[in-house]
């Protein structure tokens, strides 16, 4: 497991700005993230990573890719 820090920013609140520390790990195939919290019960968030570009995932094998859920380098 690797560290690493999330941060968020909901557009649609006014304080919607969000950090997390954790861990993350690679699917066995290098395609998938999932980012882990720490805490027992919490829900994963799970990353496809495509081509230069990541995409939000339901769960680890969703291969998708809705631009919805493309996330944007800033």
């Amino acid at each position: 497991m690797t560290k690493r820090t999330l941060d968020e920013n909901y557009l649609e609140k006014k304080d919607g700005k969000f950090s997390e520390k954790g861990t993350f790990t690679w699917s066995k195939d290098g395609s998938f993230i999932t980012l882990n919290n720490g805490e027992k019960d919490a829900m994963q968030k799970v990353f496809f990573m495509g081509e230069n570009q990541v995409f939000m995932a339901e769960k680890v094998g969703d291969s998708s890719a809705k631009p919805e859920y493309k996330l944007e380098k800033k």
